[in-house]
C-alpha cells in the first residue's frame, strides 16, 4: 500500500518525494504560485514552502515540476538565486 502526501496542494506518492528532491526539479509550479519541495527536519513528512502567491501560472488542475533556471524564465525575473556555493567560505 502506497502513502499518498499532499504537497501545496498536490498529492504524491510518499516514495516520490525523495527523488525529487535529489533532482534538479524540486520547485513546484501551480495555479496557485510556486513552491519549493522540502523535508520536514523534526519530523518524517514533506512540505512546499512558498516563494510566490501568484494565480494563473498553470492551467486550475495542473502542476509542473521545474528546476531554478526555468522557474526564473517563467516568471521573466530572478525569483531564485543560485544560492552559496559548499566551497565558498564565510568573510
Amino acid at each position: 500500500m502506497f502513502t499518498v502526501v499532499s504537497v501545496a496542494g498536490v498529492q504524491f506518492y510518499e516514495e516520490e518525494i525523495p527523488a525529487i528532491l535529489e533532482s534538479s526539479k524540486k520547485y513546484l509550479v501551480n495555479y496557485r504560485g510556486v513552491y519549493e519541495i522540502r523535508k520536514r527536519k523534526t519530523s518524517s513528512g514533506f512540505y512546499g514552502k512558498s516563494l510566490l502567491q501568484k494565480k494563473g501560472l498553470t492551467r486550475r488542475g495542473r502542476f509542473f515540476l521545474m528546476d531554478r533556471d526555468s522557474v526564473n524564465k517563467l516568471l521573466g525575473f530572478d525569483l531564485i538565486g543560485e544560492g552559496k556555493k559548499k566551497n565558498e567560505s564565510r568573510s
